[in-house]
């Protein structure tokens, strides 16, 4: 049982990262050239890293606890 928590807790991590890099990749215009993120989803995307992001300190904490 517990190895399938940390499996879960270290898959979310790693689901972060990804989207942490995805979105510096995606609003670059130097590797985007025109195919960048509009402003509206640059921040829709930034909004669902943060959520993402909390709720893998959420899990974190209550796995602790």
């Amino acid at each position: 049982m517990l190895v399938g928590i940390v499996s879960y807790d270290l898959a979310y991590l790693f689901a972060v990262s990804v989207i942490i890099a995805m979105m510096h990749l995606s609003i670059r215009t130097r590797i985007m050239s025109g195919f960048t993120l509009p402003p509206a989803l640059c921040i829709l995307g930034w909004v669902a890293t943060g959520v993402m992001a909390s709720t893998v300190v959420a899990m974190g904490v209550t796995w602790v606890r």
